[in-house]
């Protein structure tokens, strides 16, 4: 009999990791092979009270059998037939284990569980049962193709079932023009069709996001689809219209319209430049001087394009359909940005202001008034429905962890933490572990519930299905990874984290 023992400590949590075989090496389990498993776990800190951990064996042909931890903190179990489950058991309730259990299907698998403590996560008062708990899930097909895969209670499930059990009750999906061969998830039209209709299937919403350029538009990049670069403006208006109202038609002919709808993602500096760029980024784009972008009344022609298209198909079909604008960084006048929208470019026809919220970046600022930075999250908010806008926070994520699983350095790492540190604004940075990822996404729904008269829509948490993947790296051709799997709201192997409950946790009944 061979066995291999592996012991890892990640971010503080223990991690038992074992590998089992028997005298009859590849015999898989439906041919009734004897298992001896051994395994061994190991506290390197006082967080985890071994004594309490016990390991529940049961199987087709076997009475089921618990093993306890001997004094070397071993634990084993023999003669074993037929598929085995392997259960790790904590009496006092005070740990967790990710997975739940482990299916042993050959007598050759890798058994391994994470033990932490419980996730406390207490209930937002007077949130509704339909505030937005919601989390972008754009990579998931081709996380899917492949070969990666969900798990919950150590059964592999799919990620939207899983989602939906756990009190997620919209999805969001980014819509690029021509993305083939680029990575990032690839979520053209059709990917956008099928996760929206898997979605619409189980009862979730949809919000739709359309990034009007073939690959990645953020502030740094608004990018143009390389089918637009020789329109001249007026063409690019009506390219604007008539793609996003096809796009909307489409996906209401397959069951899967959405229910709120943004028009181009993070929209700082305005999007497909430079004819609806506002301010010049001369180090980065020399060509793209003040008598070449569009400024506001360029952005705002682009804009309303998009906005009447979805109030035509709102016609056609008498469906209400929310429209968002969405501006990064909480932390910079959002209100500001708002009220200039109106006045200098003239667009008012939409309802909802969308805002990007990752505190471990500087301009992004604080929740609350304790933040001592320009504004705050709640401030913004607050501004922005007085002035008659719904809000929401449609991009947020959090840490479980500071360790990495694939070749793209994280953006959140130790580095980046002690950056915001050092700022010493007052901002709520908890410690990144899977408390702390449950606590950061329970602290911005709370700021939103206090927005007034009803104004806080809700939250979408971003990245959290970007599990390590060939199908979640960032860009093709790049290094495996994408940066965010530390962020990730399932582990390294797929497997539900404990801080997915936050989203259920929340409401008070």
């Amino acid at each position: 009999m061979k066995k291999l023992l592996v012991l890892l400590l990640v971010a503080g949590l223990l991690v038992i990791s074992v590998a089992c075989s028997s005298d009859k090496d590849d015999v898989s389990a439906a041919e009734n092979s004897s298992y001896n498993i051994n395994g061994q776990v190991i506290a390197e800190t006082n967080d985890i009270d071994l004594s309490k951990i016990k390991v529940k064996i049961s199987g087709n042909e076997i009475e089921d059998s618990t093993s306890e931890l001997d004094e070397e903190d071993m634990w084993s179990a023999t003669g074993l037939k037929g598929e085995v489950t392997v259960t790790p058991v904590d009496d006092s309730n005070q740990y967790t284990f990710i997975p739940s259990k482990v299916v042993l299907t050959s007598n050759s698998e890798e058994i391994s569980f994470t033990v932490t403590e419980r996730v406390q996560i207490e209930p937002i008062s007077g949130v509704s049962d339909d505030f937005i708990r919601g989390m972008d899930v754009s990579a998931l097909k081709a996380i899917e193709e492949s070969g990666g895969k969900y798990y919950e209670n150590g059964e592999e499930k799919d990620l939207l079932e899983i989602l939906k059990g756990r009190g997620v009750n919209y999805i969001r999906l980014r819509l690029w023009n021509d993305p083939s061969g680029k990575g990032g998830g690839e979520t053209d039209l059709e990917t956008v069709k099928e996760l929206a209709k898997r979605a619409k299937d189980l009862e979730m919403k949809v919000f739709l996001d359309f990034h009007y350029s073939d690959f990645w538009a953020d502030p740094g990049k608004q990018n143009k689809p390389a089918a637009w670069e020789e329109l001249s403006f007026e063409e690019l208006k009506q390219a604007i219209y008539d793609f996003t109202y096809n796009s909307l038609n489409e996906l209401n002919t397959a069951g899967a319209l959405p229910d709120m709808v943004q028009i181009g993602n993070e929209v700082n500096n305005g999007m497909l430049w430079p004819d609806g760029m506002l301010w010049p980024y001369l180090d980065e784009f020399p060509d793209y001087t003040e008598d070449v972008i569009g400024g506001w009344s360029g952005f705002g022609a682009l804009l309303q394009e998009g906005l009447d298209a979805i109030d035509q198909i709102e016609a056609e079909t008498g469906e209400e359909i929310k429209s968002v604008i969405h501006k990064a960084d909480a932390g910079e006048g959002v209100d500001w940005f708002i009220k200039d929208l109106e006045e200098k470019a003239g667009v008012i026809g939409f309802d909802v202001v969308g805002i990007s919220y990752y505190p471990y970046w500087e301009k992004h600022g604080g929740l609350r008034d304790n933040y001592t930075g320009w504004t705050n999250l709640l401030q913004e908010m607050t501004a922005l429905a007085n002035r008659g806008y719904e809000v929401a926070v449609v991009e947020t994520s959090y840490g479980f962890t500071l360790e990495g699983a694939d070749d793209e350095p994280n953006h959140l790492d130790q580095e980046r933490l002690d950056t915001i540190a050092a700022l010493d604004d007052g901002r709520y940075l908890p410690t990144p572990s899977i408390q702390g990822q449950a606590d950061l996404v329970r602290e911005v729904m709370e700021v939103v519930n206090e927005v007034p008269d009803n104004k806080g829509l809700g939250i979408f948490y971003w990245g959290g299905e970007l599990i390590p993947s060939e199908g979640a790296t960032w860009k093709a051709g790049e290094e495996y990874g994408n940066g965010y799997e530390n962020q990730a709201l399932f582990d390294f192997k797929g497997n539900a984290l404990p801080s997915l409950d936050v989203f259920n946790k929340v409401i008070d009944n």
